[in-house]
């Protein structure tokens, strides 16, 4: 799957995924394929927005504050 090129693109991944290979790589092509694309890898388990909010928070508001109003 991809997004539209224009399309600021942040994406939070289980970093150490063995259930699906290639899971890391999947995404960090996903990131790479649009002008302003990010990933960001978080040691935890499926629901890292649980275990992570603060820093999914704190990297989501510095995210937006990259991007220049339309």
């Amino acid at each position: 799957m991809t997004f539209p090129e224009d399309l600021p693109v942040l994406l939070f991944v289980r970093a150490k995924n063995i259930d699906v290979e290639g899971w890391v790589d999947l995404h960090q092509r996903q990131a790479a394929s649009v002008k302003n694309g990010r990933m960001i890898t978080l040691d935890g388990e499926h629901y890292l927005h649980r275990t992570h909010s603060l820093p999914i928070t704190q990297a989501t508001a510095a995210f937006l504050n990259t991007l220049s109003p339309r």
